[in-house]
């Protein structure tokens, strides 16, 4: 009788264990999208273990690039257990380019080897304000003295063109030059991205020079 009650209560714990790692397993399948999703700098790759191959024990991971033909970088491995297929896994990668198309695969192996999923690809979204400020430096400066115009950008889709005008002219994120005569100078800039065009203006204040001072002897009083 002490042996049947020992043997019902292993059966009994075998089958809770499978039922809360099931559970857990449906909770973790259920966390991830039904799809592939994406914003400016971020994705979630979705893939689906849709076959065990008879071993549930299943490493998977991601391959991702921006070309087709070279899936540089690969996410960390993750440790399924895949008794019953289909189950999603995903994971979030981050630091991405807006604006920019990327490539994707699912991967997985396990005792009998590796296979892969097919390629997709996305483009992130370009929702981002280009915004544009720029100031001067030194400022204030001397007649001479070598002023570099420099433009802080942020937003659009994280590639940009310059130029600028009024004061200094050129086509980079920082313009230089110098002023032979007193007074204060703007320089505008006007920065493009994607479809997105901004300006702004900073201003330099030159210095009169200074010179020695004016001195002159007086001459002694006259006597007669």
């Amino acid at each position: 009788m002490k042996k049947l009650f020992f043997l019902f209560s292993v059966v009994s714990l075998v089958f809770l264990g499978q039922y809360i790692f099931s559970k857990k397993q449906a909770v973790a399948q259920m966390s991830c999208p039904s799809q592939t999703t994406y914003g400016d700098t971020w994705a979630t790759l979705v893939g689906e273990i849709q076959d065990n191959g008879g071993d549930p024990n299943i490493t998977a991971w991601f391959e991702w690039g921006t070309s087709s033909f070279s899936l540089s970088n690969r996410t960390p491995d993750q440790a399924l257990y895949v008794p019953n297929p289909p189950q999603r896994f995903c994971t979030t990668i981050s630091g991405l380019q807006p604006c920019t198309t990327y490539y994707y695969r699912a991967a997985s192996r396990n005792s009998g080897g590796t296979n892969y999923g097919a390629i997709y690809s996305f483009r992130t979204t370009c929702n981002l304000n280009l915004q544009v400020s720029c100031y001067a430096s030194p400022n204030p400066a001397n007649i001479g003295q070598t002023v570099v115009f420099t433009a802080n950008v942020s937003g659009g889709t994280g590639s940009y063109s310059y130029s600028w005008s009024g004061a200094c002219s050129g086509f980079s994120s920082t313009c230089s030059r110098s002023f032979s005569s007193a007074g204060t100078y703007t320089a505008t800039v006007t920065v493009t991205s994607g479809n997105q065009t901004q300006s702004a203006s900073c201003s330099v204040t030159i210095n009169q020079p200074v010179r020695p001072p004016v001195v002159i002897t007086l001459p002694p009083v006259t006597t007669l």
